[in-house]
């Protein structure tokens, strides 16, 4: 009940900015490319970026971000999931690359 209510409410009222956020997630994906030796992104095909990094521990990664402010989730023991919504401005979406991109390379070092 509650759930579908959200999802309703979500497709009546942010259906056109669907297209929006997977603009950003594709930016947040372009500029974590690179940031990582080993590092490879799963193709962005909805507002969720998927980081999978052999050689970083996916909970400490979550951990090192969180400290910079960016909240990840851990989807395994080296695939790390970012999601970007509608709360995340055009400004926040480049810092968030800088925070994540420092610590990716936080955890990969040790």
């Amino acid at each position: 009940g509650v759930i579908a209510a959200a999802a309703l409410y979500a497709l009546d009222h942010h259906r056109a900015r669907l297209a929006e956020d997977h603009a950003r997630a594709c930016a947040l994906g372009e500029a974590l490319r690179d940031v990582s030796p080993g590092a490879r992104l799963l193709p962005v095909e909805t507002n969720q970026v998927a980081i999978d990094t052999p050689d970083v521990d996916a909970e400490r990664l979550v951990e090192a971000a969180a400290r910079r402010g960016v909240l990840v989730g851990a989807m395994g023991p080296h695939r790390t999931r970012a999601v970007v919504h509608l709360d995340l401005g055009p400004d926040d979406l480049g810092r968030a690359a800088e925070a994540l991109a420092a610590a990716i390379r936080e955890v990969a070092a040790r």
